[in-house]
């Protein structure tokens, strides 16, 4: 059996920017559940009851969790493609909402901390773009062998 190698610097903080920002957002959309669901109404892009909506906040708090514990191997690649396919499930959600409408009533990412920011157009994608960068540099170091991904990945290039 291999030693698992410590994993780096960049890993760690990719880690725990995609784990806090899953979690973030699933609790403050419990906290909001209400402005929640009126932000997701008023998108109209789907219609869907509160058992439904309810749905999202608790799977980013657990996939959020799940990137968080889940250090090594295949159970973390798992998760981090999970992570990734959520992500990217609602980057199409926001391509789908109607022109003008994240200005008016926000993206319903964070319904308390950065609803201000939320409302400008182009926050939701830059947001979603550094995320999964994020996830690309974790998600391909993992596929590559395991260990370290900068490690990985620099001697690839090299």
């Amino acid at each position: 059996m291999t030693a698992r190698r410590a994993l780096s610097w960049f890993d760690v903080m990719f880690t725990a920017l995609i784990g806090c920002v899953w979690i973030a957002s699933g609790i403050d959309k419990t906290i909001y559940f209400g402005d929640f669901m009126n932000v997701v109404a008023a998108h109209g892009v789907i219609r869907l009851g509160a058992g439904a909506i309810a749905f999202i906040p608790g799977a980013e708090v657990v996939v959020g969790l799940g990137v968080l514990a889940l250090t090594h191997g295949g159970a973390r690649l798992m998760i981090l493609v999970a992570s990734a396919s959520l992500l990217l499930l609602f980057s199409v959600y926001l391509y789908m909402i109607p022109k003008g409408t994240i200005s008016s009533v926000g993206c319903g990412c964070a319904m308390s901390t950065l609803s201000a920011l939320d409302r400008v157009a182009w926050w939701p994608w830059v947001r979603n773009a550094t995320l999964g960068v994020c996830h690309l540099w974790l998600i391909v170091g993992l596929a590559r062998g395991g260990g370290r991904t900068s490690d990985r990945l620099t001697s690839s290039v090299l």
